[in-house]
């Protein structure tokens, strides 16, 4: 790299690792580093918890009795890995179905 920093996506969780750094020019190197200390990467990351602040909002009706609505809600910032993804589920719950009877659809967003 042409860093002073890198940013390495392969470390394994739970395993042992040291560093070491060498500079080099067109003239080659004069050694790597004294090895760092032993680092120890962290656990297996955690699945996310369930997002937080559900709003739904913008709701209007269509002529062919369609529904739309625009839901949003807050996500922790202090999770292992990035969310790749977030499923949505919703059923209709018309009071004057029983409950054995009602819809659900779920949706990979």
């Amino acid at each position: 790299t042409s860093e002073e920093r890198v940013w390495l996506t392969d470390i394994r969780p739970g395993r042992w690792y040291q560093f070491r750094v060498a500079a080099v020019n067109v003239h080659g190197t004069r050694g790597y580093t004294t090895p760092s200390r032993h680092f120890r990467s962290s656990k297996d990351p955690a699945p996310p918890p369930a997002p937080s602040e559900l709003h739904v909002s913008d709701m209007t009706f269509g002529a062919d009795r369609s529904v739309s609505v625009r839901l949003s809600w807050g996500m922790s910032a202090d999770l292992d890995i990035p969310v790749n993804h977030y499923k949505l589920s919703w059923s209709c719950s018309d009071h004057t179905m029983p409950s054995k009877l009602k819809r659900r659809q779920t949706t990979n967003g």
